[in-house]
């Protein structure tokens, strides 16, 4: 959905619909678990970039490489999928219309990069979801206590605690994320940090 931050418009993405948070959610998080035949596993890429560009030739020559091609796109399309960045895909498909050799390679490379954009999310996630179950660890002793036995700093400990959880849960730009998707340690702080 978009909203409007500062006077820009702005998409934000709510992580909690995305395929890749659910499979996290339920200790899924490996690319392709269903093992479907039409993707590529991320161990497959750097093994047919180094075969095509070996065999360049006879790949051209029996145009061998259309199939890689197609598969890449559906790897991508899956991954934006996943993700929640319909974009993603929209941009590899202008990019790479046709089949040629040339696109196959620059298509293996984009899945690459997608693969890694897809471990720093997962990354992302498990460390808020590790840092939610810190936090939901330090405020449980204190929901049972009963209100007399309450005093006014647990109180007011509570209720840091339970404004620190509402503030782990503010969804993050689109835009903002992929400035740093890269840099884990940045996007990590970033998303971490109180607002």
């Amino acid at each position: 959905y978009q909203r409007r931050v500062h006077g820009k418009e702005e998409k934000i993405v709510d992580w909690s619909h995305a395929e890749i948070y659910k499979n996290i959610l339920k200790g899924k998080e490996e690319f392709n678990i269903e093992n479907n035949s039409s993707v590529f596993y991320e161990a497959e890429i750097p093994y047919i970039l180094s075969m095509l560009s070996q065999r360049k030739r006879e790949v051209v020559a029996a145009s061998l490489y259309k199939p890689f091609f197609f598969k890449a796109r559906q790897t991508i399309r899956k991954i934006s999928f996943e993700l929640l960045m319909p974009s993603m895909q929209l941009e590899i498909g202008t990019l790479y219309p046709t089949s040629t050799y040339e696109n196959t390679v620059e298509l293996l490379k984009e899945c690459s990069k997608k693969f890694i954009l897809r471990k720093e999310i997962v990354f992302l996630f498990k460390k808020i979801l590790e840092r939610d179950n810190v936090v939901i660890k330090d405020i449980t002793p204190l929901i049972n206590l009963t209100p007399e036995r309450v005093q006014k700093e647990e109180k007011q400990f509570l209720l840091d605690r339970i404004n620190q959880m509402n503030n782990l849960t503010q969804p993050v730009s689109y835009t903002h994320l992929r400035a740093h998707e890269t840099l884990r340690y940045l996007v990590c702080r970033l998303l971490l940090e109180k607002k």
